[in-house]
């Protein structure tokens, strides 16, 4: 049979370049068999644990997976519980309607990329005082990384790494000896009245170049030399006053102390004892009255005052001396305003997820896992 003059010039193609096809899909294969290259690290993660229940976070580590679970079904739901399979169940919990929670999840994985599995989610509603069960079924794609998963949970259980009732606990796996305002509305001692933050759940408590708080604790005191981190979540306004204070504690020597503050609209000034000295600052503008939540941190490592915006150092600057804070004060650590109610210091916009480690300075890593857990 003769062969077509089309199918003879299709042979030779090959016959010329196929092994040139042959030698690049070999490679391929060896990269990612030797995981070199692996294609699942390009997708997003995916949680699909069934209509109404929708994950908006989600990641795993080797021991644990981790999701962000809303309640889109209109009415509170009891005995949730997610199954991972082959992994674990989660702890039974209640969530209301439109209510959010953070849900972990145990799972002993060798898995290096990707956990892709199938979920079993149960749960009861409530129909005429009778409480009716419902599972449904779902299917999830996360990535693996290393590291701590970050979850908000300040039970201060043995488990996460707080004695029970130490008032101590953990906030995203990170431990603190102070905390305010993470993912819930507190009681509010250290205010009164017109002076009190008003509570959002989206974004925090909102102070209103008005409100300051007074915090029950030695702060300052409890650092003393130690490297130590402050971080938070901030939604600033345009301020109305010339220095406005996100957090202030001073000396009965002016210009002394520890503090945060927000100058003429611009600059955000980081200080740990006195001026010109032990202070940091850093040009916001872009930040302010952008209408967005953004993660602020601030430590203290050896010499070195660094600021951290949305889980990215901003800036480090080596100060001439560690300065000591365990000092006699004029007053309490305060949020919002300068500890003695001076006029014309308040801060105004948002501020949620306020958290201190005074016994050691979080790293990098952890401050970009708490950005990327979300407020």
């Amino acid at each position: 049979m003769r062969m077509s003059k089309r199918s003879q010039a299709m042979m030779e193609f090959l016959m010329t370049y196929g092994w040139a096809l042959l030698v690049v899909l070999l490679a391929i294969a060896g990269l990612i068999y030797f995981d070199v290259l692996t294609p699942s690290s390009y997708f997003s993660d995916s949680v699909d644990l069934g209509e109404g229940l929708l994950v908006t976070s989600s990641s795993a580590n080797s021991t644990h997976v981790r999701m962000v679970v809303k309640n889109g079904l209109g009415s509170t739901l009891t005995d949730l519980e997610i199954n991972v399979s082959s992994c674990g169940t989660s702890t039974p919990i209640s969530l209301g309607a439109d209510d959010t929670a953070d849900v972990l999840i145990e799972c002993e994985t060798s898995a290096t990329d990707r956990i892709q599995t199938e979920t079993v989610t149960e749960f009861k509603t409530i129909a005429k005082s009778t409480k009716v069960p419902h599972t449904v079924n779902g299917i999830a794609f996360v990535k693996v990384k290393d590291g701590n998963l970050y979850v908000n949970d300040t039970s201060g259980d043995a488990e996460s790494g707080g004695e029970e009732g130490s008032g101590e606990g953990v906030y995203a796996e990170v431990p603190y000896s102070l905390s305010f305002g993470i993912d819930e509305e507190e009681s509010l001692a250290g205010c009164s009245g017109d002076s009190c933050p008003s509570w959002d759940a989206t974004n925090g408590y909102y102070f209103d170049s008005d409100d300051s708080i007074s915090l029950d604790t030695s702060l300052p005191n409890d650092i003393g030399t130690n490297d130590f981190t402050l971080a938070m979540w901030l939604k600033p306004d345009t301020q109305v006053d010339t220095t406005a204070y996100i957090l202030e504690q001073h000396l009965a020597f002016p210009w002394t102390g520890l503090f945060i503050a927000i100058e003429n609209n611009q600059n955000l000034r980081f200080r740990t004892k006195d001026w010109p000295h032990n202070d940091v600052t850093y040009d916001i503008s872009s930040y302010i009255n952008d209408g967005q939540q953004h993660h602020f941190a601030f430590s203290r490592e050896g010499l070195d005052l660094k600021i951290y915006i949305d889980g990215t150092e901003v800036i480090s600057e080596t100060q001439p001396e560690i300065a000591n804070l365990d000092q006699s004060y004029a007053g309490p650590p305060t949020l919002g305003q300068h500890c003695e109610d001076q006029a014309n210091t308040n801060y105004k916009g948002y501020l949620k997820d306020f958290i201190v480690s005074t016994d050691d300075s979080l790293t990098a890593q952890q401050i970009s896992d708490l950005y990327d857990a979300g407020p």
